[in-house]
């Protein structure tokens, strides 16, 4: 496209100093003052011309552009939807949506057993924390059950239920390890025979990591 406009501004020179050239013979003289006119329209012309294709060449070169955008543009949005589908698929597999779930703050209101015990009803799936004692361990398939005692009291006891996520890498839960748990209140539930002999005592399913104190 550069040579293009080479050639074009060398024939337009070599026109003009056509033009120019011709007064200095006489024969020139009599050929301008006949065919002045002629001349004159005809470098209007091929100006006129010269003007009209830079003009497409222009338009044709923004075109291009523009389309090399819309081009670009839908890439990007193809690969933003399929991000967004990717993002998607790993939240409906439950992985992401469990990790999210975990990483987001919650404002967990620390209860004594008393509220635990005399409001049970109205702590029913709210976020709440507990700190307590271990007095029994029940594992089963990477999960605990627990019993922790609150205020160093064994009457003031807990169900607390732990998925084994919920357990800091490298520690064992075991009896006798002082707890802080962040989860829901479930009410009252029975527990195991094995741990209290199926009394009705508040109840927490764990919902964030536990910290050992």
């Amino acid at each position: 496209m550069h040579l293009f406009w080479i050639i074009t501004l060398l024939l337009a020179i070599i026109l003009i100093l056509l033009f120019l050239a011709l007064p200095f013979t006489p024969a020139g003289r009599e050929r301008i003052r006949n065919n002045k006119l002629r001349y004159s329209l005809g470098l209007v012309v091929w100006i006129v011309v010269a003007i009209y294709l830079y003009g497409n060449v222009q338009n044709t070169s923004y075109s291009k552009n523009t389309t090399n955008l819309q081009k670009s543009q839908k890439a990007i949005s193809k690969e933003s939807n399929s991000t967004q589908k990717e993002s998607s698929s790993h939240y409906s597999d439950g992985s992401l949506a469990k990790d999210l779930a975990k990483s987001e703050s919650h404002s967990y209101q620390n209860v004594s057993y008393n509220d635990l015990d005399s409001n049970s009803d109205e702590l029913n799936g709210k976020d709440i924390a507990i700190t307590g004692t271990v007095s029994k361990v029940h594992k089963e398939d990477g999960s605990y059950v627990l019993i922790v005692s609150m205020d160093n009291n064994q009457a003031e006891n807990v169900m607390v239920a732990v998925d084994g996520s919920s357990v800091p890498k490298g520690k064992k839960i075991s009896k006798g390890d002082q707890l802080t748990i962040k989860g829901t209140g479930g009410g009252k539930q029975s527990t195991p025979n094995e741990l209290t002999d199926g009394n009705n005592i508040p109840y927490v399913d764990c919902n964030e990591t536990i910290e050992f104190q």
